[in-house]
């Protein structure tokens, strides 16, 4: 019933805490209904694990799937985050906080 009212193809969605639990079943999810997601974690080596596995279910050519190791508890790895997305020129639609 509900399942193409929340149309994420083509977007960028950003999880936060997307290397475990319910932020990485949302980014698998995302990936495979065409989103592209940038996952956020303090863990780099969950991190890559993670990114491998979704890039396997990415199915578009243009689809993208990335990775920003950071603490969101601290304000210099806040700035990190910003400072990736804007050298980028990428503009999250959608920010899903599961951290």
């Amino acid at each position: 019933m509900f399942s193409n009212k929340f149309v994420v193809e083509g977007k960028l969605a950003v999880i936060t805490g997307g290397s475990q639990g319910l932020g990485f079943a949302l980014a698998k999810k995302l990936v495979s209904k065409g989103a592209n997601v940038v996952i956020i974690s303090r863990t780099e080596s969950k991190l890559t694990k993670c990114v491998a596995e979704l890039k396997k279910r990415v199915e578009k050519e243009n689809q993208f799937v990335d990775y920003i190791a950071a603490d969101l508890s601290k304000y210099a790895e806040c700035e990190k985050v910003r400072e990736y997305f804007v050298a980028k020129q990428l503009y999250p639609d959608h920010l899903i906080c599961c951290a």
